[in-house]
């Protein structure tokens, strides 16, 4: 193959889709798997607490009772890495963490729940809390190091080389 040849087969290689594509056929359970660990300590897309936090959580209605509910999650959840006044959303794991999904959108990817176990509360969450769907930037980075080799296969293969 010339390298004319190569450069027009390169040109026709959408890379955006092709790393879309792996990504979902590909990736899609670490990514799943690292938006998990994240809720499980308690910390956003950003890399920091969820909030509100249980004693500052209307839906507790005083203080107290979000400090005797945070009681009751240290001693469920028993995550030393999550701050004891922080949301994981976990109890059962079926609200978020067995529901939890890659999708494709036109110009991206977006982790969220599927809606199968309940879906008002899910959405009740989604406007509760901010930026707990999705990868911190540590993360995002591992996956793109998963990505590399695997998009230059793909490249290869559309070259045929």
């Amino acid at each position: 193959m010339t390298a004319q040849e190569a450069y027009n087969k390169l040109k026709g290689v959408d890379l955006w889709n092709e790393s879309m594509d792996i990504m979902i056929s590909d990736l899609s359970e670490d990514m799943v798997q690292m938006n998990k660990d994240q809720l499980w300590d308690g910390k956003t897309t950003e890399g920091v607490n969820i909030t509100p936090g249980y004693m500052e959580d209307p839906y507790f209605e005083t203080p107290k009772k979000g400090q005797n509910y945070a009681i009751w999650k240290k001693k469920i959840s028993g995550n030393p890495a999550r701050s004891f006044n922080t949301p994981n959303f976990f109890i059962d794991g079926r609200l978020v963490y067995d529901t939890l999904k890659v999708k494709k959108n036109a110009d991206h990817l977006e982790i969220e729940p599927d809606g199968s176990y309940d879906g008002s509360r899910a959405a009740d969450f989604d406007k509760k809390y901010k930026n707990i769907y999705g990868l911190t930037r540590n993360n995002l980075n591992i996956i793109i190091e998963k990505l590399k080799p695997k998009l230059k296969v793909r490249i290869k293969q559309k070259l045929g080389i």
